[in-house]
């Protein structure tokens, strides 16, 4: 009995963990964002498939997100205690969705392949990363190539730390990885960053 299609959050930034139990090929467009979501979150599902039995190994399955906005049309962010996550972008998805199914699903997918296989420390765009787009049948593009006006570059949001010494700016991105556990340090008094600005500088 073929499994059904699993609901999902849409666009709500704290969506679920994506789970689609259902192996099949590139999916026929449809008119919804929601039915692009589930699409897009299905096609992630079964190149992992395909990247598990070609080359014999296990893939932790990515926590999937249609948040990011700007420019980008996917990312991949990996953690050391949490499971992957992919961000798409859904401006980009409702504008492109055949070439954002065919090229850029598999392009993030492809990444968390890699780095399965070969370690965080190759090129994000090398000849490993190549290898896998090309067993995706994908062509292995750094840049996407779409019409993209109107969408704005991302504006990045600035967050105040601290440390003994001053306050520090951080991008969004850093403080996401400091609210996961990681820690940053101040290459002037060497002072673990704290959040909030510095009491002095408040």
């Amino acid at each position: 009995m073929a499994a059904s299609r699993l609901p999902h959050r849409g666009l709500r930034r704290e969506a679920p963990l994506l789970r689609i139990y259902r192996n099949r090929p590139l999916l026929p467009i449809t008119d919804t964002i929601d039915d692009l979501v589930t699409d897009a979150a299905e096609r992630t599902h079964a190149l992992i498939l395909v990247a598990e039995g070609h080359f014999k190994m296990k893939l932790l399955f990515p926590e999937i997100r249609f948040d990011l906005r700007g420019k980008a049309a996917g990312q991949l962010r990996t953690h050391p205690n949490r499971p992957p996550r992919i961000r798409y972008n859904p401006a980009i998805l409702i504008r492109h969705p055949e070439d954002f199914l065919a090229q850029t699903v598999p392009h993030e997918t492809a990444h968390l392949a890699a780095y399965r296989l070969y370690g965080n420390r190759i090129k994000p765009h090398g000849h490993e990363w190549q290898h896998v787009m090309s067993v995706f049948g994908a062509r292995p593009e750094r840049c996407h190539n779409f019409d993209v006006d109107g969408l704005g570059a991302r504006r990045m949001t600035r967050f105040n730390y601290h440390c003994q010494c001053q306050t520090h700016r951080l991008t969004s991105i850093r403080h996401g990885r400091i609210q996961e556990g990681q820690i940053y340090r101040c290459r002037g008094c060497g002072g673990d960053l704290r959040s909030g600005a510095h009491p002095s500088k408040a």
